[in-house]
């Protein structure tokens, strides 16, 4: 009976973590709206923490669960080896990109010119590959059976770890590429960017819109650059009306502009070279000024908790090795709290993928795959934000 209950809790945690993350990966793999210029660097990272979360529930609370059972991996040297490499590299690999999207949020909020210039496709998926290889090397430390912490089977625990207590020097290492770097550099960028989003409600536009960046020199404005859209346009010269630009266009009445790559779902049904093809002129003609946005706002806070809850599903297990390597012989802790502690640190496997509906484009998305689209008096699907507008007088 006292087996049961972990292992029914940790089945539960392995069922819920599969269901949402695949949710989160079919989701992204599907609406074109999150594969755009703008939103398909942060559907990468979103889609490699839910394929990271999927692994650890699939290998490391598995292996937990089946050995609360029966014993499965406590009696396995390689099992108990593989599952101590892969809780090592899922919790490095998480802290390690959470760290990576709030500094995406530091860079966007103090310089969005060039975020635009290192933030792509291209560049988030070699960075991911360097980071599994890198945190993939640093995890399997405790197999090179060097001078090391050792691998053991904790009873206690269900599931094997380190013991520390045969190498502090691998224990502080751990603690500092695992909680410490990430957790430091997460609060700085964060902080940093609280405060500059309070100064940035002083810099305002003629229209109210906040202004985050006047950027002076931009692709498309050089001398030879407006020769070649002049004769671009003499070329295609034909005699039609000039629009007429909307002062107020982007103005939400509260000061933030409104998203670039809001569209509305039959955009989703055109050709997508043809879409590729547009984000790359709009690209090239960016504009000077950049404002700012609610959608940036709430992915800030969004990824400020998403690290919080994670990290602090961490802390008491963490505290525990802390009392077990330093006061091993006076460390006295009952199995039921250890069973709540081992729950917790397995509970990050899905506790980051429910986060992801604080995102206005990650709801829409969501809401379109599921057949809940809200649609307005042309019969055109709507946005949230467009949906609001509707309802007003």
């Amino acid at each position: 009976m006292e087996t049961a209950i972990p292992f029914a809790i940790l089945c539960l945690i392995i069922l819920f973590a599969l269901f949402i993350n695949i949710f989160i990966i079919t989701v992204i793999a599907k609406r074109k709206r999150l594969h755009t210029d703008v939103t398909l660097p942060s559907s990468i990272i979103y889609a490699f923490l839910c394929v990271v979360d999927v692994v650890g529930a699939c290998t490391w609370t598995f292996f937990t669960a089946l050995t609360y059972f029966n014993g499965f991996v406590g009696d396995n040297d390689f099992l108990c080896r593989m599952q101590v490499v892969i809780m090592f590299l899922c919790n490095l690999l998480n802290g390690h990109v959470l760290t990576v999207l709030m500094f995406e949020r530091f860079l966007k909020i103090f310089k969005p010119s060039k975020h635009t210039e290192i933030y792509f496709d291209l560049v988030i998926v070699l960075f991911l590959i360097a980071i599994t290889v890198f945190d993939a090397v640093v995890a399997s430390f405790p197999a090179w059976e060097l001078n090391f912490g050792e691998i053991t089977y904790f009873a206690d625990q269900g599931q094997c770890s380190v013991d520390f207590s045969f190498s502090e020097s691998h224990f502080r290492l751990t603690i500092i590429m695992h909680f410490a770097i990430p957790v430091g550099l997460i609060l700085i960028f964060y902080v940093a960017t609280l405060i500059r989003l309070c100064h940035l409600k002083k810099h305002r536009a003629p229209n109210g819109d906040i202004i985050v960046e006047e950027n002076m020199e931009v692709r498309g404005d050089s001398y030879s650059d407006r020769l070649k859209a002049m004769y671009a346009r003499f070329q295609d010269s034909r005699s039609t009306r000039p629009a007429i630009k909307d002062e107020r266009e982007g103005y939400n009445n509260d000061g933030y502009h409104s998203d670039e790559d809001n569209f509305n779902s039959d955009d989703e049904k055109e050709d997508a070279q043809e879409s590729r093809k547009g984000q790359n002129e709009r690209r090239v003609n960016a504009k000077k000024t950049h404002y700012l946005t609610k959608s940036d706002v709430w992915a800030t806070h969004m990824y400020a908790l998403m690290s919080l809850v994670y990290f602090a599903l961490w802390t008491p297990y963490l505290a525990w090795i802390i009392l077990f390597t330093y006061y091993y012989y006076d460390t006295r802790v009952s199995s039921d709290a250890m069973m709540v502690f081992v729950v917790l640190s397995h509970l990050g496997a899905c506790a980051k993928a429910p986060f992801y509906l604080l995102s206005e484009r990650m709801r829409t998305a969501i809401k379109k795959t599921l057949g809940m689209e809200k649609k307005g008096a042309d019969g055109k699907y709507l946005d949230d934000y467009d949906a609001g507008m509707s309802r007003k007088p």
